[in-house]
């Protein structure tokens, strides 16, 4: 896929990189990947040639999920889903409902990470001050916050459980695998000595809530890789600054706008929770099952998303394909 907000290197045609060092490349032609289903790996590789044909739409879109639960072609959706969207607004909002089901069915420990030292820089101002503002922590959420570099993401309110999957949001050591993207489950959450946790409601039920600064660290391992368990590591609250996001303005002084852009700074937890994961981020991966949430037509964006399973039997759909998109 493209890069967000910036130009691919390839298209640089003044970038030494590109022009000078690479002069051959070497293209597999073989099904390896999809050596459990070679008419899926038949079917993706139209598709990843731009010349998918009517029947190869027929063949996708028989898993789509009705309401029933069920797909066209008569699967329930597993347990093990993943879930792939374009957009991190969509992220945000599919994350919060398995969050919800989660708390529904009690069956594992919660926890909510609320980021603090909060402060905002005035616009013409250079240094921050300290703010206590709720409406932070409740009007945004993870989407909402943005910053300048764009892959640098923070989530206000870090709604946990363990073996809830996470998603590393900076590169902070590359040596021993823990970058932006990195992906891993959590295995406990460690309070800083004599820390404690309150309580406070979500969803009309009541979870274990703590600061980011009263977090000595949490405990993560590596997401499984070729079979094999991963390694465990730990990750500490980082302060984050110069990210801008829209909050209420105040009644008197709403005229046309009911918001404002505001600069921040916050003491917060250098991950975002991972049940649904965007097409960028999903490049490079395998995932067993994975549920579409929606398609983006943007180029090559359908092929990397389906590509990520190695069977159409670990496809499932929420819209079908659309057929009269340029691919």
């Amino acid at each position: 896929l493209d890069p967000v907000n910036a130009t691919p290197i390839y298209k640089d045609l003044l970038s030494p990189e590109w022009m000078h060092a690479v002069n051959s490349y070497i293209e597999l032609h073989g099904m390896y990947r999809f050596a459990d289903d070679i008419v899926w790996g038949e079917t993706l590789k139209r598709f990843r040639n731009g010349v998918p044909l009517p029947s190869d739409f027929v063949y996708i879109n028989e898993r789509v999920v009705g309401l029933n639960g069920l797909t066209r072609d008569g699967d329930a959706i597993p347990h093990d889903i993943s879930y792939a969207t374009p957009r991190n607004k969509e992220r945000d909002a599919i994350n919060a409902g398995i969050f919800s089901k989660i708390l529904e069915r009690n069956a594992v420990p919660t926890i909510a990470i609320f980021s603090d030292k909060l402060c905002v820089k005035k616009l013409g101002e250079s240094k921050y001050t300290p703010v206590t503002n709720s409406l932070f922590w409740e009007e945004c959420g993870e989407s909402d916050c943005i910053f300048k570099a764009r892959t640098t993401r923070l989530d206000p309110v870090l709604k946990l459980y363990i073996g809830c999957p996470l998603l590393l949001n900076e590169n902070i050591d590359l040596d021993n695998r823990l970058a932006n993207g990195t992906q891993a489950v959590l295995v406990k959450v460690v309070l800083k000595s004599g820390e404690s946790t309150s309580e406070v409601l979500v969803n009309g039920i009541l979870i274990k809530a703590v600061f980011a600064s009263q977090v000595s660290y949490l405990l993560l391992r590596h997401a499984p890789k070729d079979g094999k368990a991963g390694s465990e590591f730990k990750m500490k609250a980082k302060k984050f600054s110069g990210f801008s996001a829209m909050m209420p303005r105040p009644a008197e002084l709403r005229g046309k706008s009911k918001k404002i852009k505001m600069t921040f700074s916050a003491n917060q937890l250098p991950v975002v929770v991972n049940n649904a994961t965007t097409g960028h981020k999903l490049q490079g991966c395998t995932k067993k099952n994975i549920f579409v949430n929606c398609f983006s037509y943007a180029k090559n964006w359908p092929y990397v998303v389906l590509s990520r399973v190695k069977t159409r039997k670990g496809l499932y759909l929420r819209l079908p394909l659309d057929e009269s998109k340029d691919y």
